[in-house]
This record gives C-alpha cells, structure tokens and sequence, in this order.
C-alpha cells in the first residue's frame, strides 16, 4: 500500500478504536463469556484493538522508510 493510504488509514483506525473501546462502543464486548485464549472476552477485545493498531503502525512505518529510502 502507498504513504498516503496507510496514513488515511491509521487515522481513521485511531478514531475506531477510541469509539470500540470506550462507551458506547464496547457495550457489545461487555461480557465475560466466551473466553479468549484464558482472557474474558471484554479483555480480549481491547488486546485485539491494540494489537490491530500495533500491526498497522508498523506497516505505515515500514511504507515511510521505504519512501525515504527512495529519495
């Protein structure tokens, strides 16, 4: 993917996952049940969150380096 569509993407990824994690966003993660790896599932779905946004920062970094590297 090009610079400028990760950067449109990772923006719009911050503000997804200010709403999935915060109210009312999380209501439907708000349950134990089922459990995930040994986590409740609420804590599941915000390690998924993070772990999402972890993957696509190093994406958009690796897309600048490689664009700096370029020039």
């Amino acid at each position: 993917m090009s610079e400028p569509i990760l950067r449109r993407l990772t923006q719009a990824y911050v503000v997804l996952f200010a709403v999935a994690t915060t109210w009312p966003g999380a209501v439907p993660a708000n349950r134990v049940e089922p459990l995930i790896l040994g986590l409740p599932f609420n804590l599941a779905w915000v390690a998924m969150w993070v772990v999402l946004g972890f993957v696509l920062l190093v994406l958009l970094d690796r897309a600048v380096t490689r664009d700096e590297d370029g020039d």
